[in-house]
């Protein structure tokens, strides 16, 4: 299980592909490749992880350029084995993007923005090395946001929302989780993606924005908004914008 003092994103690695069995991330990934399904040349992901929507990208649109992402050393280990044809490269996403101006038609990045230390930073920067006109499409989890519901959005529970929200230990989610009828196999690797979800909800220092505060900071950065909704089992938003300067 995690090391509740931090989130070590190379151990997360072990683990982290086990979100491609959860229905809501699954969603969200193609939710966001089909803003850029028709983008060809170069696309970035940025904080790549372990490649689940490089790959996707890449499968769905082979003539375009992926360049991908990522400070965690394992979860590139991963991404570069399981999509070869995607250009990986490790660095610090706080730091500028080793990338020209004015070079790049499309940016893509899921559930990121909200763990670097300067997202005002970081969205200028996506903003300089973008084409004018180019799309940006970022989720970010929510301010209040609650992993219970995701996990309810999985089983496709009928159970109400509070019954979900709020869990508080590993025993009532393992509850929850074999009430809702998921494979034993499943379960401990649930279980340790949670805890470490926890963890992150709980980290004072990431950024959860309200959709009205991440929507200023688009617009500050110099972008034209095209959708403000939410994904994830509503506990992420979901933003599309295009640059507009």
């Amino acid at each position: 299980m995690a090391d509740l003092a931090k989130v070590d994103w190379d151990t997360y690695a072990a683990d982290y592909d086990v979100l491609r069995l959860l229905k809501p991330y699954d969603d969200m990934l193609r939710l966001v490749a089909g803003f850029v399904c028709g983008v060809s040349g170069l696309v970035v992901d940025v904080g790549c992880g372990t490649g689940n929507l490089s790959s996707l990208l890449d499968s769905t649109k082979p003539d375009r350029h992926i360049v991908a992402f990522d400070r965690s050393k394992e979860m590139l280990a991963i991404a570069r084995r399981k999509c070869p044809r995607v250009a990986f490269y490790e660095g610090d996403l706080d730091e500028p993007l080793v990338l020209k101006d004015a070079t790049c038609d499309a940016i893509v990045s899921t559930n990121v923005l909200y763990t670097l230390a300067d997202p005002a930073a970081s969205m200028r920067e996506f903003a300089r090395v973008l084409k004018p006109g180019a799309r940006l499409v970022v989720t970010t989890p929510k301010s209040g946001q609650d992993n219970g519901l995701i996990l309810k959005a999985h089983c496709n529970s009928g159970k109400s929302n509070a019954h979900w929200m709020g869990i508080d230990s590993l025993d009532r989610a393992y509850a929850l989780l074999v009430e809702a009828g998921i494979a034993d196999v499943h379960i401990p690797r649930f279980l340790s993606v949670w805890e470490i979800n926890q963890l992150i909800a709980a980290q004072r220092t990431y950024s959860f924005f309200t959709a009205g505060d991440l929507s200023q900071l688009f617009i500050d950065s110099g972008f034209t908004l095209e959708l403000v909704g939410q994904t994830y089992a509503d506990q992420c938003h979901l933003i599309v914008a295009i640059k507009s300067r």
